[in-house]
């Protein structure tokens, strides 16, 4: 008997810490997963439900975010700590999974022959351009970086772009406003056989099928509409090892102001990785 009161007094509280936590509802309106009191008796039912929906990246980021709440409620109850937005969570609890999984992965002994051989960038097919796109996020100034660049088919630069912008969105929704932003410019320039490369294999993969109201969503058919102005426009992910120059360029904009463009001829901080993915 004791043991059902205490079990039943655990799940009343992950119903409150989860549902009804204005800060949990935020979270879950950013990873487009908003528990609906109509549909869902008890935390149990919506876990049960996303576990069975979702995608498993996106599964991992919802249980990681239930603790990252649970551990600023307490830092707030036994610290005075402030909680901090639900953008930040959402991002603390993307980049707490990203290393856990880079640390779980099994490291080769120092004298193994064989070694990982990583993904390179490579040309674009005759007579298409490569637009490669990337995002960064700076947490604590409150300030995101958007950068792209352009490549003809012998690999030959042919522009870049970096945009800084104000505000912290989650992970997925930076790396969609990204791309949402890069194929605006490629349209202003009037390019349109072009591949388009993102390391997010989150909105490549939600472009495909996602349907909802999230902010997410939003800018998901945004993307989905400038595509529909192109007739050779393609968009699909690749590995963060091919996609270093554009994270190069929205590292660089983080921290400047504005929108920096160059045309021709790159900025100096690009010439060693634009040479090492030609060597490639």
């Amino acid at each position: 008997m004791k043991l059902e009161i205490e079990i039943g007094w655990i799940l009343g509280y992950l119903d409150r810490l989860v549902v009804d936590c204005i800060h949990a509802r935020q979270c879950w309106s950013i990873l487009g997963c908003q528990p609906n009191s109509a549909h869902f008796s008890s935390v149990q039912e919506w876990f049960i439900f996303l576990s069975s929906s979702l995608p498993r990246d996106q599964l991992c980021t919802v249980i990681v975010c239930c603790w990252e709440i649970w551990r600023q409620r307490n830092d707030k109850i036994w610290n005075n700590k402030r909680i901090q937005s639900a953008e930040t969570i959402v991002f603390k609890a993307s980049k707490y999974l990203q290393d856990w999984r880079e640390a779980a992965l099994p490291s080769l002994p120092v004298n193994e022959e064989s070694t990982t051989v990583q993904p390179k960038w490579s040309k674009p097919q005759e007579g298409f351009h490569k637009l490669n796109v990337d995002a960064a996020i700076d947490s604590i100034n409150g300030k995101m970086g958007f950068g792209c660049v352009i490549r003809d088919e012998h690999g030959t630069f042919v522009a870049a772009r970096g945009i800084q912008w104000d505000g912290v969105f989650s992970p997925r929704e930076a790396e969609a406003t990204a791309i949402r932003e890069a194929l605006s410019w490629i349209k202003e320039l009037n390019l349109n056989k072009v591949s388009v490369e993102t390391d997010s294999l989150q909105v490549v993969n939600s472009l495909k099928s996602s349907i909802g109201e999230s902010s997410f969503h939003v800018i998901l058919s945004d993307i989905k509409n400038v595509l529909c102005d192109f007739s050779h426009v393609f968009l699909s992910f690749v590995k963060r090892s091919t996609n270093g120059v554009a994270h190069a360029i929205a590292r660089y904009a983080v921290s400047s102001s504005g929108c920096s463009e160059w045309l021709s001829i790159p900025p100096p901080f690009l010439c060693n990785a634009l040479s090492t993915d030609l060597m490639n």
